[in-house]
């Protein structure tokens, strides 16, 4: 598990620049001693999305919005990827729902449509048959 580097001192000297930028009204040593005050539990993702969001916020008229709570969001779980893959032949399924394999057995005549992505075994149906 990678793990999340916490937000400190370099990392508010260089915000504050960035801050800065767009709000020209606030000087960079008060953003800086600003971003001080901000707990140094976050990460570097979170506490610049919290003073990203007080920087857009007109209301916040003074750097010293930066350390307030109100523009912290909640931390987000990490996004799990699952790629769902067929049964049968092992492939992706396509954005359609179906794997490469089977659609073109499908349309050899190789496998019913009814057979998509699932355990198919031609011997076995003739056998039934």
């Amino acid at each position: 598990m990678m793990m999340q580097e916490k937000f400190g001192q370099i990392d508010a000297i260089d915000a504050a620049k960035i801050i800065a930028r767009h709000r020209p009204g606030w000087d960079p040593p008060g953003i800086v001693a600003a971003l001080a005050k901000v707990r140094y539990d976050l990460d570097i993702a979170q506490a610049l999305t919290a003073a990203l969001r007080a920087a857009a916020d007109p209301a916040a008229t003074t750097p010293a919005a930066l350390a307030w709570d109100k523009y912290r969001a909640a931390p987000v779980a990490p996004t799990v990827l699952t790629i769902e893959r067929c049964p049968q032949h092992g492939s992706r399924l396509t954005s359609l729902g179906h794997c490469p394999a089977c659609r073109s057995e499908i349309l050899a005549g190789q496998r019913p449509r009814q057979a998509m992505c699932k355990q198919y075994d031609p011997e076995a149906e003739r056998a039934e048959a």
